[in-house]
C-alpha cells in the first residue's frame, strides 16, 4: 500500500511551483535594471567628460589668444623687459595665471611670480621641444610645477622676430 504524502509537502510543492517563476522573473528584471543603469551612468560620464574637455579647450584657447596678443607687445620688440613685466603683471591679474618669458637658452627674462629686478633662473621647459616642433602654441600634459608646487599645464606661445622664435 502506498503511503500518501502529507499535506505540508503538497503545500510546500505548490508554494515552490508558484514562487519559482516569480523568482526567475525578478532576477531577470534585476539584471535588466542593472544593465540599464550601467548604460545610463556610462552615457552620463561620457557626456560629463565631453563637457569638461570642451570647457578646458575653451579656456586653453583663451589663454593662447591672450598670450599671443601679449607676445606682439612693442616692449618685446624693443627688449624693454621692465615695461613688458608691468604688462604681464596686469595680464596676470586679468587672466589668473603666471607668465614667464624665456630666451632660447632657457634664461628667464620676465617672471610674474618674481618682482622686477629679482634674479631669475635658467630653466629648460618640457614644452620647449613642442613649441619648436609645432612652430606655434604648445600645450603640455599635466606636469608637476616645481615653482608652483602643484600640478600645472604649461601653455607656451612663441615670440616671433621675423622667422625666428
Amino acid at each position: 500500500m502506498r503511503r500518501a504524502w502529507p499535506v505540508s509537502w503538497h503545500l510546500g510543492a505548490l508554494s515552490l511551483v508558484l514562487t519559482l517563476p516569480m523568482l526567475v522573473f525578478i532576477c531577470f528584471l534585476g539584471s535588466a535594471y542593472v544593465r540599464s543603469e550601467r548604460q545610463r551612468m556610462e552615457a552620463h560620464l561620457a557626456d560629463s567628460a565631453r563637457q569638461a574637455a570642451s570647457l578646458l579647450d575653451r579656456d586653453l584657447s583663451g589663454m593662447i589668444a591672450s598670450l599671443q596678443s601679449l607676445a606682439t607687445s612693442p616692449a618685446l620688440e624693443n627688449e624693454d623687459f621692465a615695461t613688458f613685466h608691468r604688462q604681464a603683471l596686469r595680464a596676470r591679474e586679468l587672466l589668473g595665471f603666471n607668465i614667464v618669458l624665456r630666451d632660447q637658452e632657457g634664461q628667464q627674462r620676465v617672471n610674474t611670480r618674481r618682482p622686477w629686478g629679482a634674479p631669475l633662473d635658467r630653466v629648460q621647459s618640457p614644452a620647449d621641444k613642442g613649441v619648436r616642433a609645432a612652430r606655434g602654441p604648445y600645450v603640455s600634459n599635466l606636469i608637476w610645477g616645481t615653482a608652483a608646487k602643484r600640478w600645472v599645464i604649461l601653455v607656451t606661445v612663441p615670440v616671433w622676430r621675423g622667422d625666428e622664435i
